[in-house]
C-alpha cells in the first residue's frame, strides 16, 4: 500500500536531494524521475565545485 510505504521511501527521496512531497504527490514515471535525479546531482556537483573553487586560499 502506497500510504504505508510512504514514510519509509521519503527519507530515501529526502537523502537523494528529491522533494520527497512532490514525488510522492505526483509518482514519476521512471525517464521523469531519471531526469529529475539527474538535475539534482548535476545541482548539487556545482555547489561542490564552487564550494571548492571559492574555499581555497589564493596561492600568490
Amino acid at each position: 500500500d502506497v500510504a504505508e510505504a510512504k514514510p519509509l521511501i521519503k527519507p530515501h527521496l529526502q537523502g537523494l536531494g528529491l522533494d520527497a512531497d512532490k514525488v510522492l504527490k505526483h509518482v514519476y514515471t521512471g525517464q521523469e524521475l531519471a531526469q529529475e535525479l539527474l538535475r539534482t546531482s548535476a545541482t548539487r556537483y556545482q555547489v561542490q565545485a564552487q564550494v571548492g573553487q571559492y574555499g581555497q586560499p589564493k596561492a600568490a
